[in-house]
């Protein structure tokens, strides 16, 4: 059946837009040909946020170098109206108009726009111009879509902003949406004159064409790819900097917001500074701005010129981020504008090699951080690095997991690609190669792929190659140790065992936390899964951090001083695990108990996380790891603390309640002197972000174990800062007033006051309110009705959190109903939160409201696959491994299709840890409840 929509004449051009069943075998199935290459764009668009529409025209030059008899061009939901073209002579002259015969809407999986001129077009320039309109879109937070802040007046206003990455740029204008076919663009954007157009380049003019309307014509930009062009309209304002270098940075926002706006304002033309001098190279745009999207699907987007973000980002308010929220914060903004040399400047050639910009900028975000904000991240700690390391380590070691190089065999299934796997495990071995090169070699390698690959497209081997050249005086092969990590999955576990006091076997295996799991993916690793393995190590004589490149299978390495103990990877710095045999694990722990700053903090944290996993894979004796734990008694370092609560949840999760109360048991006697210490502690106010972040570790830890002295600190605390904030406040207004009597200027009101609650911390707040809802059901109550009255979606989420802290199951059930009124992100956080003690509840409530979670997540790019990690691999019966294989045999996930395939297969792996290993570690904390006052004396000894 064929569907006219139109035809008509436009000059001289024939257009028909058809539909038809006879054009399915035409369906182009791949990428834009290569023969055609987009030069320039000129996007405008004629945006009316009253009525939320808007009509535009895309004109692009293009340069046909082959014979062909079709153009195609992206476009999907537009409303396609005129399509002309004209030929170009090679003094860029206008030669001729191009006959076309037919425009094909082809809703085949890459979504073409294709049009037919009346005879084959031969190699020259041409200028295509399509004109469209369409609805600014509301829900798909996509293309180019509706969003908007809340004044405290409770006005609502309004913002039009766009979002293409990956392929999303087809939803607001036609244009060669692929990441290789980068062009210069021009942005003119009409719009109303009470408003502020924003783009990638400098604006050029802003005239009124109309009462009550503008025209925002902007400069052209240097080469970018589509998706990372951006249009952006609003009413915000804005505070300015500048670079070293002269380059313009702003944070735009409400004047609420642009209050905090400071940090990260001054983050940005410090990360500006850090990365020219870094590169070598100048950013090559001549401004940056910050611009926040209140429901932003993800934290922040990199378009050159302007980077968007979330609120958490933009505006850093510590009277509303916990601490470590507010080290993500930077981290994030860091990775954005790393993006500026690693995606922009250089751009991956497909998605598939995404590596090159999100797995190396996932390690040069650190790197970014430690030099720019040292009090935010300890240069010498690289803890949150390694927290990070350890979360791609977990999610690879199973077999539904892939390489860091793979393809997407659908355009759908792109987003896909953005996950644990490109942005931690690629930031992760990017850590290990600087490792293996060092630091000087790792720099020039990093230099040497900017100029080569500026302004142009380099695939994931391209980088490979480039470490390969410039390390080629190395005694190893780079390129092929590379290789290794990036084309297979999963990672190597390295045994080692000391033949004598001066030799040492090594041997690699593939590490996989369940063996025995099957299911349907090929075996087809083109290495057989064996790797290069970087080997260092520290003795209880020598430490060795010069790289030795193990190339077999087994090894034997001399030592060069005799040894009873070894233990490998200094730092944890190279990607894989360790094990050895019982005595050196028994020479180890003592090494703990004795000294345990003998190891640095990554080797401590590794020591951790490796004995959990080899007991998961059931390699060692279960009951061994609590063991080692200790000495966390007296462990003064946040990151061994949060990888051993991590890897206790499996066993908080599938306790019984006896059980549940002897690991409570365990827990409060590690914790016990830490918080008798905590009378010591630097006020919340006073301390820094690494002492925070570790004070208010203990303290959650010891409210969820029941230990009488973090309760009674949070209480006691909260009184003294409720009196001393009082007092200032006080204090403040006194002043104020006085001040504003000298100048004859009238008296200041209560509203002046609104930014005094920021000299709270944050997480103490957070934990004081979850006690009080605890202990008083009316308080709980009152706050789940302030769920329908909070516009900020920081304190709505904030909000979410603390109700869902509640033990009582009924409450729980009624705030997931409540959940479903809210919006998706706070929808999402509920979940989420109330998942974590009780996965069960919520995948049956999830199950009974499916439609509702599936028009709200099943298409997102990211939050379907956020809702179902979330739950799925929280589940520990058998029958709920059928269970969920079954509903979705008949369900559809969306874009949660491979979180499916992981829980799956973490389902199956706790059902066997449940019934291998529950009742081991049940004798062994019911043997350390009644035997705890032994331990406690032999651990202060």
């Amino acid at each position: 059946m064929q569907v006219i929509v139109s035809r008509f004449i436009v000059g001289i051009v024939t257009l028909a837009i058809a539909a038809s069943a006879e054009y399915a075998n035409h369906a182009f199935l791949g990428h834009i040909p290569h023969y055609i290459e987009p030069l320039e764009y000129t996007i405008k668009l004629t945006i009316n946020l009253k009525k939320w529409v808007y009509r535009g025209s895309t004109t692009v030059l293009l340069n046909v170098s082959e014979p062909c008899d079709q153009i195609p061009i992206h476009s999907n939901g537009l409303n396609i109206v005129s399509v002309t073209m004209v030929r170009l002579n090679g003094y860029h002259q206008y030669e001729g108009t191009v006959d076309i015969a037919e425009v094909l809407e082809d809703k085949s999986e890459y979504m073409f726009l294709r049009i037919y001129p009346s005879y084959t077009l031969y190699p020259s320039l041409y200028y295509l111009r399509v004109t469209f309109n369409r609805t600014i879109r509301d829900t798909e937070k996509f293309g180019l879509y509706r969003s908007g802040w809340q004044d405290p007046g409770g006005w609502k206003n309004k913002i039009a902003v766009t979002h293409f990455s990956p392929d999303k740029a087809r939803e607001a204008f036609p244009c060669f949406d692929e990441p290789r076919l980068k062009a210069r663009f021009r942005f003119i954007i009409v719009h109303e004159s009470v408003y502020t157009a924003l783009s990638n380049a400098e604006i050029e003019s802003r005239v009124t064409v109309a009462p009550g309307w503008v025209k925002s014509t902007f400069h052209r930009t240097s080469k970018i790819s589509t998706y990372l062009t951006i249009v952006a309209i609003s009413n915000y304002r804005y505070v300015e900097s500048q670079t070293k270098s002269g380059k313009v940075t702003r944070v735009y926002g409400s004047p609420d917001n642009l209050k905090y706006s400071q940090t990260s304002l001054k983050l940005m033309s410090d990360c500006l500074d850090y990365l020219e001098e870094f590169f070598e190279f100048p950013y090559s745009f001549p401004k940056l701005y910050l611009f926040p999207v209140p429901d932003l699907m993800v934290g922040a987007m990199e378009q050159p010129g302007l980077i968007t973000a979330t609120h958490a980002v933009t505006s850093y308010n510590r009277a509303r981020f916990t601490a470590f929220k507010g080290v993500q914060s930077k981290l994030i903004l860091a990775h954005e504008i790393a993006h500026m040399w690693l995606g922009n400047l250089v751009t991956n050639e497909w998605w598939d090699s995404i590596h090159v910009k999100e797995g190396v900028v996932s390690w040069l975000m650190y790197d970014i951080i430690q030099h720019v904000d040292p009090e935010g991240m300890d240069i010498e700690d690289e803890t949150a690095i390694i927290i990070a390391l350890i979360s791609a380590m977990k999610s690879d070691s199973g077999l539904t997991s892939r390489p860091i190089l793979s393809m997407a065999k659908f355009r759908k299934d792109l987003m896909t690609l953005f996950d644990v796997i490109s942005y931690y495990k690629g930031g992760m071995v990017t850590r290990m190669v600087k490792a293996v090169l060092g630091p000087k070699l790792f720099r020039e390698a990093l230099r040497t792929y900017v100029f080569k690959y500026e302004s142009s497209t380099a695939t994931t081997l391209d980088l490979v190659k480039v470490y390969q050249e410039t390390a080629s005086t190395k005694p190893f092969n780079t390129e092929e140790f590379l290789k290794r990590y990036i084309l297979q999955k999963n990672y190597p576990l390295v045994t080692v065992k000391l033949l004598n006091r001066t030799h040492v076997s090594v041997r690699q295996e593939r590490f996989l936390v369940d063996k025995n799991f099957q299911d349907d993916t090929p075996d087809d690793s083109p290495y057989n899964y064996t790797w290069h393995i970087p080997f260092t190590y520290t003795t209880d004589s020598h430490r060795n951090d010069k790289v030795l490149m193990l190339t077999e299978k087994e090894s034997i390495v001399k030592l060069p001083k005799p040894s009873r103990w070894i233990k490998v990877n200094n730092d944890f710095k190279m990607f894989y695990r360790c094990h050895y045999e019982k005595t050196n694990w028994k020479y180890i722990y003592n090494q703990l108990l004795s000294n345990h700053s003998f190891f640095s903090t990554g080797d401590r944290i590794q020591l951790i996380d490796d004995l959990f996993a080899l007991e998961s894979a059931g390699m060692i004796d279960p009951g061994f790891p609590l063991e080692l734990l200790s000495y966390l008694s007296k462990e003064k370092e946040f990151g061994p603390w949060k990888i051993a609560w991590e890897n206790l949840y499996r066993i908080r999760l599938s306790a019984s309640p006896a059980s549940e109360n002897a690991l409570k048991v365990y827990i409060r006697t590690l914790l016990d002197g830490h918080l008798k210490d905590a009378v010591n502690w630097e006020t919340p106010l006073n301390a820094s972000t690494k002492n925070r972040i570790l004070h208010n570790f203990f303290l959650e830890v010891g409210i969820e174990a029941g230990h009488k002295l973090a309760a009674e600190y949070i209480d006691n605390i909260h009184q003294i800062n409720s009196q001393q904030i009082n007092s200032r406040k006080y204090l403040k207004r006194l002043f104020k007033i006085r001040n504003a009597q000298k100048k004859q200027k009238r008296s200041v009101n209560d509203s002046d006051m609104e930014a005094e609650n920021e000299e709270l911390d944050y997480e103490l707040q957070i934990l004081q309110d979850k006690m009080e809802v605890q202990r008083d059901r009316d308080k709980w109550e009152e706050l789940l009705l302030s769920l329908y009255h909070i516009t900020d979606d920081t304190l709505l989420t904030r909000s979410c959190v603390i109700l869902s802290s509640t033990k009582n199951k009924f409450l729980l059930l009624k705030l997931l109903k409540v959940s479903l009124d809210l919006e998706k992100n706070q929808k999402l956080e509920v979940a989420l939160a109330v998942a974590d003690d009780n996965p069960s509840m919520v995948w049956n409530f999830v199950k009974e409201n499916y439609d509702i979670y599936y028009r709200t997540f099943g298409e997102d790019q990211f939050l379907m696959a956020f809702l179902l990690d979330g739950i799925l691999p929280k589940l520990t019966a058998l029958t709920q491994y059928y269970d969920v294989e079954a509903f979705f045999g008949t369900h559809s996930a969306g874009t949660g299709s491979d979180a499916v395939s992981r829980g799956l297969e973490q389902i199956m792996t706790n059902v066997k840890w449940k019934h291998t290993f529950q009742g081991k570690y049940r004798m062994f904390l019911f043997h350390f409840a009644r035997n705890r006052h032994r331990y406690y004396r032999r651990r202060r000894m």
